[in-house]
């Protein structure tokens, strides 16, 4: 990964944690301001309903827990690379919902299609910043330098219902004739 790309990962990632964090916050907050910017950012039209007051309450913990699994990301995403390609999967299920249930969108909110399609282009970019800012994964250490496992010993056990006076029969890997057994002798 490059110091270039180091950037852009970490730009992204910072924003789109902000916004999160923002969102979810705002959204237990301030409902009102949570609806008018959906209004400006994504051109929703729909009054503040008590539905939809409650709605907003509930995305907003999918935001604040997005947001906090970014801001791991962006803490070290070297070591928590896969929440960052989590959060891009979560990205791109927005943008694929937004354009195969438009029709829901637009009727439920009003949100025309050339709206639709900005939003649809921005989640796009944003996943594909973050994965690209990635880079390709770190490949795995071949096997040749890894220790060699440490040799298993097994130890042979009885049966739960074995009587416990036959453990010294099991001294070796095989079973032989115990004469000490109450059983006798075994030819």
């Amino acid at each position: 990964m490059t110091s270039y790309q180091k950037v852009v990962l970490r730009l992204v990632l910072a924003l789109t944690c902000a916004y999160h964090l923002g969102i979810g916050v705002a959204s237990w907050a301030a409902p009102q301001a949570t609806l008018q910017f959906g209004q400006a950012f994504y051109g929703l039209d729909t009054a503040l309903l008590p539905q939809i007051a409650y709605m907003l309450k509930a995305l907003g913990m999918y935001a604040l827990f997005t947001g906090g699994l970014l801001a791991l990301a962006l803490w070290n995403p070297v070591r928590y690379r896969h929440v960052a390609i989590a959060c891009v999967a979560l990205l791109l299920m927005r943008a694929t919902t937004r354009v195969v249930c438009f029709d829901l969108l637009h009727e439920a909110f009003a949100v025309t299609w050339e709206r639709n399609l900005l939003n649809v282009v921005l989640l796009t970019a944003q996943s594909g910043a973050i994965l690209w800012g990635l880079g390709p994964a770190p490949a795995a250490a071949p096997a040749a330098d890894l220790p060699a496992p440490a040799p298993v010993r097994v130890r042979p056990t009885l049966p739960r219902f074995a009587s416990s006076r036959l453990e010294p029969c099991l001294a070796s890997a095989r079973l032989r004739p115990c004469a000490s057994s109450r059983l006798g002798r075994v030819s």
